[in-house]
């Protein structure tokens, strides 16, 4: 397998995430919906994972953080 090399394209607070869901055209990809701030719009991140159940097992696991917050 190649190396996988990320770049931070921006960053939020959990406490800003209003929502995270499966994304309906790709079953791989996943949306994070950030909350709206005095200076910006509401914001949606797509994130594309390796496989489908990597995409469920990433919006459980956001969703149970959430949750507990």
């Amino acid at each position: 397998m190649a190396d996988a090399r990320y770049r931070l394209v921006d960053q939020s607070a959990l406490s800003l995430v209003s929502e995270v869901q499966a994304a309906s055209a790709d079953p791989r990809a996943i949306t994070i919906m950030i909350k709206p701030s005095a200076l910006s719009r509401t914001h949606r991140w797509r994130l594309i994972c390796r496989d489908r159940e990597g995409a469920e097992r990433l919006v459980e696991d956001a969703r149970k953080a959430l949750d507990n917050m």
